[in-house]
């Protein structure tokens, strides 16, 4: 691939994980970022690494395309820059695999919030987690023990074998880990979305933007096919690993971006009105339907009050109480159950 094609999608991915981290810093402020913050700082850290890694495979070569043969007429030189090369291609799925899953773990840190107060769902969520760990290590597992002993995988002369050199079992088992586990996190937010007592406009939107993965699920398959395909041709699967990340970055970040352009984005809110309410399904308990960065938000529940500096509430002034906080800002967010009679109110995050 054209290192044109590589460093554009990275610096295009790389801002939008970059827009993200403003948006939250908008939102919570530095003070109030969270766990998936922290999964979203070492995802970018891994999609650095693998986009210099899929630099230097290039540069160094691999023995990619070469046969049992041929290796034999390789000049010294040429043979040390390969095993140099393997090396790199060998670390840098290891690095591609810590960058998929701190995406992974920024979702599901994310939907924890979402199905917060919600039995059924956060048993389904622990269950995603168990299984997203599991996928992990094996893929990590099967990466490593496709060539044995390990020392085979930067091996050059003599061939080490098409297990080894070509390491296509990877695309198999890698790709079903990552798929299905990305399958399970989409999962998640379905059913609450679709029960909530919202327009059906908000509903697509809210499906589209925190079910943005199954465009990673599409890239990892496509990234398999074409790789699989032209197994033998090292631009092809450099160039399809670069497209992966990025869309998995864009993807992944689309949600935490949206608050910068919403109506009610440098302040969050919350109401138990009409159209604001999910009914979990237990008898006379509701859960009220949080919203963060105005997505979702009855249009004139809230105002400022212009001459007194206070919030106006339902028709009421709110001045001097500690109005309820919190730390999310691309989620919806379902609490437990509460008066469904009361109202409340977030106040703007600090400047």
């Amino acid at each position: 691939m054209a290192n044109e094609e590589l460093w554009g999608e990275f610096a295009v991915g790389a801002l939008f994980i970059c827009l993200r981290f403003f948006a939250r810093i908008k939102v919570v402020g530095v003070t109030n970022l969270q766990l998936e913050d922290l999964f979203m700082l070492i995802a970018l850290l891994a999609y650095t690494a693998v986009t210099i890694l899929i630099h230097l495979i290039t540069v160094y070569g691999s023995t990619i395309g070469q046969t049992p043969e041929s290796v034999y007429l390789l000049p010294k030189e040429m043979v040390a820059s390969f095993i140099v090369g393997q090396k790199l291609t060998f670390a840098d799925w290891l690095v591609y695999l810590v960058y998929i899953w701190s995406l992974k773990a920024t979702l599901l840190v994310m939907f924890s919030r979402l199905t917060k107060g919600l039995r059924f769902e956060e048993r389904i969520l622990k269950g995603v987690i168990g299984y997203t760990a599991v996928a992990f290590v094996g893929a990590a597992i099967s990466h490593i023990c496709v060539c044995l002993p390990v020392h085979k995988s930067w091996q050059v002369v003599p061939y080490p074998g098409d297990a080894c050199a070509l390491r296509n079992l990877n695309y198999y088992l890698v790709s079903f880990f990552n798929a299905s586990s990305d399958l399970c996190i989409i999962a998640i937010p379905v059913p609450i979305i679709f029960k909530a007592k919202i327009p059906v406009w908000r509903r697509a939107l809210l499906t589209v933007l925190l079910c943005s993965g199954i465009f990673v699920v599409v890239a990892t398959i496509l990234r398999s096919y074409y790789s699989l395909k032209s197994i033998t041709t090292l631009p092809v699967a450099a160039g399809w690993t670069s497209r992966e990340t990025f869309v998995a970055a864009v993807a992944v970040s689309i949600p935490g971006i949206k608050p910068l352009f919403s109506r009610s984005k440098w302040f969050r809110f919350r109401s138990t009105g009409e159209g604001g309410n999910y009914q979990s399904g237990g008898k006379g308990s509701s859960h009220e339907l949080r919203t963060i960065g105005g997505s979702l938000q009855t249009p004139g529940f809230m105002s400022r009050s212009q001459d007194k500096g206070g919030w106006r509430v339902d028709g009421k002034d709110h001045r001097g109480t500690r109005l309820s906080s919190d730390v999310g800002s691309e989620e919806i967010i379902f609490s437990g159950p509460r008066d469904q009679s009361q109202s409340s109110v977030q106040a703007p995050a600090p400047a």
